[in-house]
């Protein structure tokens, strides 16, 4: 063999080797067991105070997916050349990164590693490329026309929710603000692609300087930095936390924030989801009441490993699982549907279809399902979105300064976060199941729940009756909530029964005492907050009625105005 001939072969293998390091190998490495020194008797040991006093709070018991990853495990693993992205305590298992594919066969045979699951490649000049995503046109367009208009969009309204008044007041959170609930103590994690310049806008100015921001970190990049990345999280931020009076004021401008970055805006991946599930154990520890996640995953840069949607069954992907566990630590998840549902996939995207969670999809401001939001069940038919709100041309603001309209169940999901946090406040022994529930409850088609909608447009007001946070609504005995018609035509009547029982339920004209009553009927009421409608009631024409109830307690009255 000639030297010209060993030098080009020597120049081919050294082409092929450099090719083959310009990119990382993600894996998600699941182990056997904990092979702990630590044990559940003493959660001092290994959890924060916060996260323990909530655990007592709610009486949740401290159990095995609460210890910490086997450190015995994770040296084997990085000895072999690993680089250990997250541990995750709640899924007992590792993300890892290696410039040599090959080695992953080192682990795969590992007596304490049970399943190893590929989460995809990251070219070197993607990480060093900090350019930010293309966004949707009609959001550039919303940006672009707010420059050539900066005096309009930067004007004062007379009304102290500014901009944003329809997004607050179609679900009647402007009035739990009223009543002095606006967040004050609740503490939310937003988990988004980060927030670019967010000390630097008015709208959060009030946040900062009141010490409502708790923190942040980026568990991307694994620095605590995430006001350099992407914008996405400020109009989602803005849409509970902004608090500039009669200009822009959010659905829970007084909670407290930790601001999570786990999204890498430039390309997509499974490693994003332990990204996201590594933020909620860190969001465990720190104490944090809700999660606020505008994120959702189905399809990847590489096809191979994208979702179908038979996996959106709420126990199948990585980080639905890691929501539902969240769920059961005590945390109130609130997550967007996603904004799929004008393509070819048209569901949920994960985590949306985790279970007991809160999903949100998005209407118009004329009370319509847009035609964007991802739709329902889950894979395994449980009602999905559980709620909406609006979603289409949201107001939020721009790096810039001016405030501009945008679309997406990205923007109706912390809307909702923000009334989560208002009922979490004024209620504040309820559990997060609760909360859930009476939502739904309080919504304007609870009765018949469907794939686009869920239960429909949230009341905040009427939640709140039903956790017991309107102290005009004692639920301590017999008491009507509230009656009113809905799109069905139909009188809908919300009764707090202090125990099991029939109830005689008596319709009137208000404001003709003389008249007889429209109706009479038997209801059998539950134990709780039950909700019934009146199938006469078609024939009530627009006026002001009052119904009373004849329980064991006695009679009670409300009146209301039919539309």
């Amino acid at each position: 063999m000639n030297f010209k001939y060993t030098l080009t072969l020597f120049l081919l293998f050294s082409i092929n080797s450099l090719f083959a390091q310009d990119r990382y190998y993600r894996y998600w490495v699941e182990l056997k067991d904990k092979d702990s020194v630590f044990d559940v008797q003493h959660p001092q040991q290994f959890l924060s105070i916060k996260s323990i006093q909530r655990r007592e709070k709610y009486h949740i018991s401290i159990v095995e997916n609460d210890l910490p990853v086997s450190s015995k495990y994770v040296s084997i693993i990085s000895s072999k050349g690993f680089r250990i992205i997250h541990k995750s305590k709640w899924l007992n298992a590792i993300a890892i990164q290696t410039v040599k594919p090959n080695l992953i066969d080192s682990i795969k045979n590992l007596p304490f590693v049970i399943n190893v699951k590929n989460l995809g490649e990251l070219k070197f000049t993607d990480e060093e490329n900090k350019t930010e995503h293309a966004v949707d046109i009609n959001e550039a367009l919303s940006v672009l026309e707010s420059k050539f208009d900066d005096t309009k969009n930067k004007e004062t309204d007379s009304n102290f929710y500014g901009k944003s008044y329809t997004q607050v007041s179609m679900i009647k959170v402007d009035q739990l603000h009223n009543l002095g609930y606006m967040g004050q103590g609740v503490t939310i994690a937003v988990l988004d692609a980060g927030f670019k310049d967010a000390k630097k806008m008015d709208v959060f100015k009030y946040s900062f300087d009141s010490s409502h921001v708790l923190g942040s970190k980026d568990f991307v990049d694994r620095v605590n930095n995430v006001f350099d990345d992407d914008d996405h999280g400020d109009g989602v931020w803005s849409c509970m936390g902004a608090y500039k009076p009669y200009q822009l004021v959010g659905s829970s401008p007084k909670a407290n924030f930790w601001l999570f970055r786990t999204e890498y805006a430039k390309t997509e991946s499974p490693i994003e989801e332990t990204h996201w599930l590594a933020a909620s154990e860190f969001a465990d520890s720190v104490g944090v009441d809700i999660i606020s996640s505008s994120l959702g995953y189905n399809n990847f840069d590489d096809k191979n490993l994208n979702y179908q949607y038979k996996d959106l069954d709420g126990k199948t992907t990585i980080i639905s699982r890691a929501a539902s566990i969240a769920a059961s630590k005590g945390i109130l998840v609130v997550n967007s549907a996603g904004n799929e549902g004008d393509n070819d996939w048209k569901y949920l995207v994960a985590p949306a279809d985790a279970k007991n969670i809160l999903t949100v999809g998005g209407i118009d401001d004329k009370n319509i399902y847009s035609s964007f939001s991802s739709i329902g069940p889950s894979a395994d038919k449980r009602i999905k979105p559980d709620v909406v709100a609006l979603g289409e041309n949201v107001w939020v603001p721009s790096t810039s300064g001016t405030y501009y309209q945008t679309n997406g169940t990205s923007f109706s999901c912390p809307i909702i976060t923000g009334v989560a946090a208002c009922l979490l406040q004024a209620n504040i022994v309820r559990k997060n199941n609760e909360i859930i529930a009476a939502l739904q409850l309080s919504s304007s088609q609870y009765f018949a729940p469907d794939k686009y909608l869920g239960y429909g447009i949230p009341d905040a007001v009427l939640a709140n009756k039903i956790l017991g946070g309107d102290k005009d609504f004692q639920l301590s005995k017999d008491i009507i909530l509230d009656a009113r018609m809905l799109k069905d035509n139909k009188i809908h009547l919300t009764i707090y029964s202090s125990s099991k029982q029939k109830i005689n339920v008596v319709l009137e004209n208000a404001l003709d005492l003389k008249s007889q009553p429209l109706l009479k009927t038997v209801i059998d009421c539950k134990q709780g907050v039950t909700r019934v409608s009146f199938t006469q009631s078609q024939k009530i024409k627009t006026g002001t009625y009052a119904v009373y109830i004849h329980s064991k307690d006695g009679v009670n009255s409300y009146v209301f105005n039919s539309k």
